[in-house]
């Protein structure tokens, strides 16, 4: 059988003109040997020519059952080509034979992460260090699995740790890390997760044909600093060292921007987690139509057209506390150059950002505040 499957692997590599260590293999020479054969694989893999690496790492495993490289070879070269329930299957036998060797673990974790099971993938890793020594596989594996599902303060809660800073900024700015299923031409297609702009974006939800389209969340990850481009430690601007407030925009995406319906959060914890929603509908990222703020038992409504705003309902008061307490969320303030409208709004990344002030379109706006 080790035979036969040697002369197969032969052969597909003779077919393929990848090597010429295989072509000149076919024409009687000896054998290769297993260290060979992995070095071969590894260059196929680095290249990205993934099928030809898995049949010699299928090779490697025929003749060698433990061979811890070839276990971890194969799993990475299966997830990398869609085969995300044999990657799991071999990743998990390779992940046991070395305690030291963390390399298969990692990926059986991230295999996990493609396949949607997002505990199991953090059970892979729970005894692994979460410090600020945390591994940045570990980081990955913990931020996106909790985006996932949904628990946001347990996401946020790791971008003020230095090991996780450290493997974002060490990413290309332009680079996406996305984990989750692919379509038959390689492009991003189901439900997945993935980590933008260095980590400054988490997008949980759905794609089709590598672009962002469905029911998605767009969460704001780490802050970097406008000046100097390094992340920002502490947490809330007003209060740094208080526990972090956090952003996320929730609906429907269509070519990789936010249409239809959404809902934009912003969470306060050092207020008891106060919640103030934006609802409306939005076009290629910006609100435009009527739209709703809401905050506690409080709730106001305005018109804008593609992020320009006017107030419509100047009669909500806040419940305890001044006015101005509720700049952020749709409320108008009396400054040297006339009355304006603060707020915040998504900006061409879809993240909250600052927006800026907006003039009071309405004289009878500012009149309600008096």
């Amino acid at each position: 059988m080790r035979r036969i499957l040697i002369a197969v692997v032969i052969t597909a590599m003779l077919m393929s003109g990848c090597s010429a260590m295989m072509s000149a293999m076919g024409q009687g020479e000896k054998q290769p040997t297993v260290e060979e054969m992995l070095a071969q694989a590894l260059e196929l893999s680095n290249a990205g020519n993934y099928e030809e690496a898995i049949l010699l790492y299928e090779t490697v495993i025929e003749i060698e059952p433990n061979n811890y490289e070839a276990g971890y070879g194969l799993g990475h070269a299966y997830r990398s080509t869609g085969r995300t329930t044999d990657a799991i299957s071999i990743l998990e036998k390779t992940a046991k034979l070395s305690t030291d060797d963390k390399r298969a673990m990692y990926e059986l974790g991230y295999s996990y992460l493609d396949a949607g099971e997002y505990q199991k993938a953090r059970d892979t890793v729970k005894s692994e260090k979460t410090g600020n020594d945390m591994a940045p596989e570990v980081a990955i594996l913990l931020v996106l699995s909790y985006s996932a599902e949904g628990d946001y303060d347990m996401a946020v809660s790791f971008f003020d740790n230095k090991s996780v800073q450290d493997y974002f900024m060490s990413m290309s700015e332009n680079n996406v890390l996305y984990f989750g299923p692919y379509n038959a031409a390689g492009q991003m297609h189901g439900k997945g997760v993935g980590i933008y702009d260095r980590g400054q974006y988490i997008y949980c939800g759905e794609y089709k044909n590598g672009l962002r389209s469905g029911h998605g969340v767009w969460l704001k990850g780490i802050r970097l600093d406008e000046e100097t481009g390094l992340p920002k430690n502490g947490t809330s601007d007003s209060k740094p060292d208080s526990k972090m407030s956090y952003t996320y925009f929730e609906g429907a995406w269509e070519n990789d921007k936010p249409n239809g319906y959404g809902e934009n959060h912003l969470i306060y914890p050092q207020e008891g987690d106060l919640s103030v929603t934006r609802s409306g509908n939005y076009t290629d990222g910006y609100e435009n139509g009527e739209m709703a703020v809401s905050w506690g038992e409080c709730t106001a409504t305005y018109v804008s057209n593609m992020g320009v705003r006017e107030l419509l309902d100047k009669t909500y008061e806040p419940k305890d506390g001044p006015k101005q307490y509720y700049y952020a969320i749709c409320s108008v303030h009396k400054g040297g150059d006339g009355w304006t409208l603060k707020e915040y709004q998504l900006d061409a990344k879809w993240g909250v950002m600052p927006w800026g002030a907006t003039k009071v379109t309405d004289p009878n706006a500012a009149a309600a505040e008096q």
